[in-house]
This record gives C-alpha cells, structure tokens and sequence, in this order.
C-alpha cells in the first residue's frame, strides 16, 4: 500500500509540474523539462504558446520611419515611430502607440494613405516623404542566460521600403493617386 500511495503521489506531482510548465513551454524551465513533458502535450494536444516570461516577451517591436524631402530630394528630417522607451508615467499611452505602429505596419496601403498624409500636414516644408518600416529582432533565450546577449539591446534589421508619397505645398497633404 504504501508503495502503491507514493507512485500516486510522484505521478500527481509529474501532472500538475506539466500542467503549470505546460503553458510557458517557451521559457527555459519549459525548454529544460521538454525531453518529459512533451510526449504529454503532443498525446493530449496542449499545443499552447504563450511565452509569459522575458526574453521570448511576445512579438519584435517594430518601428515606422521616415525621410522628410525638400525639393531637390534632399533628405531634411528623419524620424520614427513610436519613441524608443517610454516617455509617459502612464504605460496605457505607450500602449496606444505601440497598437497604432501595429496598425500601419501590418497594411502598406494604411501607412501610405493615412500616415503619410499625417506627415506631410505635420511637416509644412515638406515636398515628399519616403516611408519605412523595420522590425527589431529579440535576442535567444540561451544567449542572453550564459551572458552573450543582453535584452536591453535593440537592435532594428534591415529597413523595408513602403513608398514615397509627394506632399501637396499648399494644403499640406499628399495628392491621391501620387504614393508611389
């Protein structure tokens, strides 16, 4: 009986670790228990990936970039969006903003109507705007536990060309039919 009561008690302990490792099967308990646990969550289709804990935060942050042009093409302004860190003692703010880069980031042709006109009102001198965007990558899990990496370094990839959009000088908005 007792021996009977002990393996009921290991494998109820086994259960409830897979069950409480079994949603943050990105973190490194999660890569660490794997070889065990994942015959369980594949048998059972618990394919959840919800990645709770830093480094593995979620999505790459991402930004919009621009070139603001004179007349000749010669850049004036650069600029991005949203502002690195987080300038507002309420994180609802920043919140907004990140979801609004989102917003524009995801669809070209939003950022080349919607933000681009923002732009040129927001930039009277402007006579063309160039749009980008760029995704920043997230440092490995295991690189930034041994030491090589750090979480707080962001470093953006390869900027991706949206368009260049022609400010119109006197209303201070981009003409329709003139992104390119």
């Amino acid at each position: 009986m007792p021996n009977r009561r002990a393996l009921l008690s290991l494998v109820l302990v086994f259960l409830l670790a897979a069950v409480a490792i079994g949603p943050n099967k990105e973190t490194y308990h999660g890569y660490l228990f794997a070889p065990a646990f994942e015959p369980i969550y594949n048998g059972l289709e618990l394919g959840s990936n919800w990645s709770f804990f830093a480094p593995d935060p979620g999505p790459a942050p991402i930004r919009l970039e621009w070139e603001i042009l004179d007349a000749k093409g010669a850049i004036v302004r650069t600029g991005f969006f949203p502002e690195e860190g987080y300038p507002y003692w309420i994180n609802e703010r920043q919140t907004r903003r990140v979801a609004l880069a989102r917003f524009f980031y995801f669809a070209d042709d939003r950022h080349l109507n919607v933000w681009s006109s923002w732009l040129c009102r927001s930039n009277p001198d402007a006579l063309g705007i160039r749009l980008w965007k760029s995704e920043a990558t997230i440092p490995n899990l295991f690189k930034v536990q041994s030491g090589e990496e750090s979480i707080s370094k962001t470093t953006y990839g390869e900027r991706k060309s949206v368009g260049n959009v022609f400010c119109d000088p006197v209303t201070h908005s981009n003409k329709p039919g003139e992104a390119t």
